[in-house]
């Protein structure tokens, strides 16, 4: 399972928004929705705002663990 929380910590720390990331990235609404519920994003996707944001995949995404 992936969360995208890292992407709303960097967001806030560059005082953005994911309306500022989804038109710098030509995303589209349903792509940003997917952020805001950790859906499955193509990796592509994931460099461009990477790119973007001029940050590492790690300031966008983690991993997050099932707790067995």
């Amino acid at each position: 399972m992936f969360t995208y929380e890292p992407l709303f910590r960097t967001l806030d720390r560059k005082n953005m928004g994911l309306i500022e990331v989804e038109k710098g990235c030509n995303l589209s609404s349903k792509t940003t929705s997917k952020f805001r519920k950790n859906g499955v994003m193509n990796i592509d996707t994931l460099a461009r705002v990477g790119i973007f944001l001029d940050v590492p995949i790690e300031e966008i995404v983690a991993i997050k663990r099932d707790k067995k």
